[in-house]
């Protein structure tokens, strides 16, 4: 187990992460709190717009500004920064996009799309602040999370308005706990089971117990992507290292489960209609946005909102598409950057160990802007800086990757 450094100190305590995921559990309840009141007491909710206290969303940004101090102190201690190569260059092109942006959309987009992009800088920073996590208070603080979540959603199986639809009379088909939309539920128990078995990796039975937890958000969400991720978790948990069964497996079960997920889900044309719509929406964005340089921030969500007529904004919802229409012209030379970085700054990862963060990577990110997407953008961060080969030590930064 990692423990604070430097005794029990303010400073380590902000070092070693106790204070950040009873803080993230808050905020997520907090930014949610007056739209699922709403949805509760009036069976109703406006996607579009938001009418609550501002203070209630601003909470994940006081934890991005503390994570960054934190991660700031830690870089101070070990007497090194990691912001060199190929994560400087790719946050010098986030500048230069922002300035762009500043002079043609105005100060509040090119904001809007540095709270896009933050949590995935911080990722590219935060390599020793996770390695200096105290792993016992993380694990404590996500299964209460994923409690929590499932409480409420059951809750919601017997009080609830059927916003999303009815599954029998008078009970909902959709629930979503401590979000605003079901598909956020499940990510979020996804995302958690993610950290929680790559925390436990060597449990096999304490893995079961957490994507089964995972799993049961993503049935009362009624989440394709979620049900989907949740079994290829759980067959990586069956697999093991056994990575080219696992890989054998997933690709056989996928194309089985895929035309199965209309009657999962119990949503009539599921697979056609949101499959078909967002792969409309990227070539829309293909076409419209991928050689300009002007578009930064305004591919997300938080741009809707600030919109005045957002009924009649694009919904980027898939990372993929995000990334296109915000870096624009230059979203090639983003992802080469970070290509390189994974390659040559992550070399001590161990990527079989880090598959259950990916694979829920990779499948929110094909039906959610993920970096938008607090607290899971951050959960699946620490995922993969957690799943280090060497023993998890903060004594010895030169065993850490990249360096």
């Amino acid at each position: 187990m990692i423990t604070s450094l430097g005794g029990g100190s303010a400073l380590a305590t902000l070092r070693g992460g106790r204070w950040f995921f009873p803080f993230v559990l808050l905020a997520t309840l907090l930014q949610n709190y007056h739209d699922l009141a709403a949805l509760m007491t009036q069976g109703s909710i406006a996607l579009y717009t938001y009418t609550g206290p501002i203070v209630y969303k601003i909470g994940k940004d006081i934890i991005y500004m503390m994570l960054l101090a934190s991660i700031a102190w830690t870089a101070w201690s070990f007497g090194r920064t990691p912001l060199m190569d190929y994560a400087l260059g790719f946050i010098i092109l986030v500048f230069a996009q922002w300035a762009i942006s500043v002079l043609v959309n105005g100060p509040l987009i090119a904001t809007i799309g540095l709270r896009w992009i933050t949590p995935f800088l911080l990722f590219l920073l935060m390599r020793d602040w996770v390695n200096a996590l105290d792993k016992e208070v993380a694990e404590k603080w996500l299964l209460r999370g994923l409690y929590v979540c499932l409480a409420v959603q059951v809750v919601q199986l017997f009080t609830m308005p059927a916003v999303f639809g009815e599954i029998l009379p008078g009970v909902p088909a959709r629930t979503p706990g401590i979000f605003i939309v079901p598909n956020s539920a499940s990510f979020f128990g996804c995302a958690s089971a993610a950290l929680l078995t790559i925390f436990n990796s060597n449990s096999r039975a304490k893995c079961c117990y957490f994507v089964i937890l995972g799993g049961l958000i993503s049935l009362l969400a009624q989440s394709g992507t979620g049900i989907v991720t949740a079994a290829l978790m759980a067959l990586y948990v069956f697999c093991g290292r056994r990575i080219k069964l696992f890989g054998l497996v997933m690709v056989v079960g996928v194309l089985l489960m895929m035309p199965s997920l209309n009657v999962l889900t119990q949503r009539a044309d599921f697979v056609a209609i949101s499959g078909g719509s967002r792969l409309k929406t990227l070539w829309d964005t293909i076409s419209g946005a991928a050689f300009g340089i002007s578009n930064f921030g305004v591919y997300t969500n938080a741009a809707n909102l600030v919109s005045a007529n957002p009924a009649e904004q694009v919904a980027p919802d898939s990372l993929v598409t995000s990334w296109i229409g915000n870096l624009g012209a230059f979203w090639t030379f983003g992802a080469l950057l970070i290509a390189l970085f994974v390659r040559f700054r992550m070399t001590q990862v161990d990527w079989i160990r880090a598959t259950p963060a990916l694979i829920v990577f990779a499948c929110f990110s094909m039906t959610t802007i993920v970096f938008e997407a607090f607290p899971m953008n951050l959960y699946l961060a620490i995922g993969l800086w957690s799943a280090l080969k060497v023993a998890r030590t903060a004594a010895k930064p030169q065993q850490l990757a990249g360096t």
